[in-house]
């Protein structure tokens, strides 16, 4: 015989604690949140932060930004007296089950982000992670945020097919002065591929607005198209692994393998590349750069590029590449490579010589 436990039983329990014993929910700085998807969930989750005056980080599913009123934010976010606020949001989605979705109860938006009293000018760290199939974080919302978030030092959206560069770039641009972090990993409904933006509506050139945040040091980021000019400033102060993913150089509707000006501003954004790396390195702060465009990596450190030759070998009668060694990188769950299906194959890395030999020769592109 079965024995019923209250799916809400953790969270009943956990209020009951804070309601008895306060002294407990004043020493409380960071909360998890994890599994409560309903609107009754929600609103024990806010019954028991509203215990938890000294709260500096929480953890909730992202459906908690449409079942929260207004009051219920402004509390947790400080604009209310003998409350903190918090420092640290991390928004977590999941797909939902049909009868949650349906559920008219579930279906609750309280426009909290619409209220001018919902103010995350004390927020320094935000973090959106994964993809639902109910109400998903979307552009518009990091608008309605960037409106007071001006003081961001980390910004993570990762994992998500909702929201595009411009909702990021509304966030970025605002926080440009405060912003140390900055990780934009996205998630297509077709795979790994970024979603594209269709407005890109940046008040500047996407690269020039990156490199305008001079306290950034941690950059993975996605973006439409990049040139050199996003390696351009030596005053920029980033430091370790820095990752850039994108699909083609900015010049719209060109073909990178048949034209040679659009070639040569590549290699020249190459090259750009290892002069930051340099200056960077004269500063005793180690950088190294790849750069994910189409289905290749480029490390510009060792002027190698990764990926998979093997349509190039048989078209060239196995003449190019003259020489290829085996690459510990690969599609996407060991390297961050985008694209469902692409190859899947081994993957090899050839110097930048060879690989640009191959593209003038027709046996590879961009």
């Amino acid at each position: 015989m079965g024995v019923y436990r209250d799916p809400f039983c953790t969270l009943k329990e956990t209020l009951r604690l804070f309601s008895r014993y306060p002294s407990v929910a004043s020493n409380v700085r960071r909360l998890w949140f994890d599994g409560f998807h309903v609107s009754e969930t929600s609103a024990y989750i806010f019954e028991i932060l509203r215990h938890c005056n000294n709260l500096r980080s929480i953890t909730v599913p992202s459906i908690a930004l449409r079942h929260g009123t207004a009051e219920d934010w402004s509390l947790l976010l400080g604009q209310r007296s003998g409350f903190g606020g918090i420092s640290s949001l991390e928004l977590l989605a999941v797909d939902l089950k049909e009868s949650q979705r349906s559920s008219t109860t579930n279906q609750v938006d309280h426009g909290a982000l619409d209220q001018r009293s919902v103010d995350f000018s004390c927020l320094t760290r935000l973090k959106i992670f994964g993809d639902t199939n109910f109400v998903p974080v979307v552009d518009e919302d990091l608008r309605k945020m960037a409106r007071t978030a001006t003081t961001l030092q980390e910004l993570h959206i990762t994992g998500m097919s909702s929201v595009t560069i411009d909702g990021v770039m509304a966030l970025v641009k605002v926080s440009k002065d405060t912003l140390r972090v900055l990780e934009y990993s996205p998630l297509s409904k077709d795979g790994f591929e970024h979603p594209e933006s269709t407005t890109v509506e940046s008040d500047g050139h996407l690269c020039s607005i990156l490199t305008s945040c001079l306290r950034l040091e941690n950059l993975s980021i996605t973006l439409p198209s990049i040139c050199s000019d996003i390696f351009s400033s030596d005053a920029v102060k980033w430091k370790g692994e820095v990752q850039i993913r994108t699909a083609k150089l900015c010049e719209p509707k060109q073909n990178l393998a048949r034209s040679l000006d659009v070639q040569d501003q590549f290699w020249k954004m190459l090259n750009q590349a290892r002069s930051l790396m340099a200056s960077r390195q004269s500063e005793d702060n180690d950088l190294h750069i790849e750069i994910f465009i189409s289905h290749w990596i480029f490390e510009p450190r060792r002027n190698v590029v990764h990926g998979n030759f093997e349509l190039g070998e048989v078209l060239s009668d196995f003449t190019w590449p003259t020489a290829k060694t085996m690459s510990g990188k690969g599609p996407y769950g060991q390297t961050g490579l985008y694209g469902p299906g692409k190859d899947e194959g081994p993957y090899s890395y050839v110097s930048e010589e060879a690989f640009r030999e191959g593209l003038q020769r027709s046996y590879i592109s961009l």
